[in-house]
């Protein structure tokens, strides 16, 4: 096997191949990293920390809207790791690492609030609407939580290793 097919352009058809390519999709990752933090800070404004219904409807959200943070950051570690930039893979594994705990404390929070939110439910129907809603969540935190683990732990693997010789 040679160097050349250890690359992650090798066996990449014609067209998507140079580091022009990885820098477009490692811009869009960013782009999209971006736009969904922002989208999401914008569900916690005005805040009200001391209202359970608040937190519940303010984690929930935050949660569900974490699919878009993490497409981006998936795009952004794969276009860092197509232009072989292993300084900025290890401090996008420190990123990725943070918003991975973050994901974690939201979670958190989110859990804190179902045994009020429990009682707030008044009929049967609304229940099982709410712990539906529950675990739809927490499989897609669970989720999010392993893909960003993953990828941070492949970013600061690739970010320690030598610069591939071009």
């Amino acid at each position: 096997m040679t160097n050349n097919e250890l690359t992650p352009e090798a066996g990449l058809p014609a067209g998507i191949k140079g580091s022009w390519t990885w820098g477009i999709v490692a811009a869009t990752g960013l782009a999209l990293a971006i736009t969904g933090l922002g989208n999401l800070a914008t569900g916690w404004l005005p805040p009200r920390l001391h209202n359970d219904e608040w937190r519940f409807m303010v984690s929930g959200s935050t949660l569900d809207g974490f699919s878009v943070v993490t497409l981006g950051a998936v795009g952004l570690f794969a276009g860092l790791y197509g232009l072989r930039r292993n300084n900025l893979l290890r401090l996008y594994a420190c990123l990725s690492a943070a918003l991975a705990l973050g994901l974690c404390g939201i979670y958190a929070a989110f859990l804190t609030t179902l045994p009020r939110i429990h009682k707030l439910a008044e009929s049967a129907t609304e229940a099982d609407t709410v712990r539906a809603g529950v675990t739809r969540t927490s499989v897609a935190a669970a989720a999010m939580f392993l893909l960003l683990a993953g990828v941070t732990w492949a970013a600061w693997r690739q970010g320690r290793s030598e610069p591939v010789e071009k």
